[in-house]
């Protein structure tokens, strides 16, 4: 009887360390995949900028030609 209840006690040990992994590596990819959103957030944002920098820089180009006519 004690070697039977060694055995269920090692057993539920080994499950609770197995889904303990599984939690981890879960919070670890999702750790990941909020890294790679925020990056290419910061990026979608900095094209916005050049974007908007460059409209910008051509529309006072525009005025200008239009004011030297």
């Amino acid at each position: 009887m004690k070697i039977q209840k060694k055995i269920q006690l090692t057993n539920q040990i080994q499950q609770r360390w197995k889904k303990k992994n599984a939690q981890n590596l879960l919070k670890d990819e999702i750790k990941g995949l909020q890294d790679e959103i925020q990056y290419f957030q910061s990026k979608t944002s900095k094209h916005k900028k050049i974007k908007q920098l460059a409209e910008n820089f051509t529309y006072q180009l525009s005025q200008q030609k239009q004011e030297n006519m």
